[in-house]
């Protein structure tokens, strides 16, 4: 089973407790093996991996991926600190797109091949929103925390 995030990057870590979204993750998976695939820019992200490392502490049969959307020289910089806070870097088959597309295309791949995906959308504007609408068009399982906590 593969589990993805995304959100805005200015989300509010006082509108949800860890513990909701951990309890929400054990009833999805009901103890399957998962693999967490994770974006890491801004909060929303930040808040999904602190997250799965909990749900990783309880559960030996997860993982946490970090899916970039850059290779080269960005990935270099950072590879340090993504090997110490993931289990494995992924890097989807996105190398012809070019830069300025890169994200999108890599939340698209993570999309298609999740079979759930978490949200935390509260605009409809951005990109979390334009991947909370994808993952609608691609008939994926979406669930919106915003909707569950934050209303």
């Amino acid at each position: 089973m593969v589990i993805s995030f995304f959100g805005h990057a200015d989300f509010d870590f006082r509108i949800i407790k860890k513990e909701n979204l951990v309890t929400l993750l054990e009833e999805l998976t009901e103890n399957k093996k998962v693999d967490f695939y994770l974006g890491g820019y801004g909060r929303f992200d930040n808040f999904a991996k602190e997250c799965c490392e909990e749900y990783c502490k309880k559960h030996s049969n997860a993982k946490r991926f970090f899916i970039t959307p850059y290779i080269g020289c960005y990935l270099e910089t950072r590879k340090s600190d993504l090997e110490s806070s993931y289990d494995e870097i992924l890097y989807p088959p996105i190398e012809n797109v070019p830069r300025k597309y890169a994200i999108l295309k890599r939340n698209e791949w993570i999309i298609i091949k999740s079979d759930v995906v978490i949200f935390f959308v509260e605009r409809a504007f951005g990109g979390a929103n334009a991947a909370l609408e994808f993952a609608k068009r691609k008939k994926k399982k979406a669930i919106n925390l915003y909707t569950m906590f934050a209303k």
